[in-house]
């Protein structure tokens, strides 16, 4: 039966990879597909990439070998990905989903700011997210701060006479 369908049992290996991650070579292959177009554009995008734009570049990569890669396929690699660490993961911002290749957790308050950002084009002025969040100037600064600090925001201090930060993965893509 084996024969029929092209399978070979014997020839089938799981390699140390696959026993760690729980998955075969075309997932792992995947992955590290993945990690690669993440780690490449962490400078532009801060570490939060599209997930839309991630398929793309993956696809883009993959078809020169006659492979499609679907959705599901880059979304499963990346919960198989979770065992390396807290540095893979798929977070929502608005109606958009984003992967997160930095590593550390994405708070509430982080994804609030994102949500003030994401209907600004990707800017951020502190005194706007005091108002549309109601919360203090020191809630807002200790966020961005800590965002800052990840790379998943940066800061333009020649804005005029507010401090203004800048989310490049949803500036990139106008919010």
């Amino acid at each position: 039966m084996c024969r029929k369908v092209g399978v070979d049992p014997l020839a089938s290996r799981k390699g140390f990879w696959a026993e760690i991650l729980g998955i075969g070579d075309y997932y792992f292959e995947l992955g590290v597909v993945i990690l690669e177009v993440c780690v490449e554009s962490r400078a532009s995008n801060g570490g939060l990439l599209d997930l839309d734009d991630l398929l793309f570049a993956v696809q883009e990569r993959k078809k020169r070998h006659g492979i499609n890669v679907a959705m599901d396929d880059v979304e499963r690699a990346i919960e198989k990905l979770k065992v390396l660490g807290s540095g893979m993961r798929i977070v929502n911002v608005g109606k958009k989903r984003f992967v997160q290749s930095v590593p550390g957790e994405i708070s509430h308050d982080h994804m609030s700011l994102f949500e003030v950002a994401q209907a600004r084009g990707g800017r951020l002025v502190p005194r706007d997210a005091c108002n549309a969040l109601a919360w203090s100037s020191e809630r807002v600064q200790c966020a961005t701060d800590e965002l800052l600090r990840n790379g998943m925001v940066w800061v333009d201090e020649a804005a005029g006479e507010d401090v203004e930060y800048w989310f490049p993965a949803l500036a990139l893509h106008g919010g």
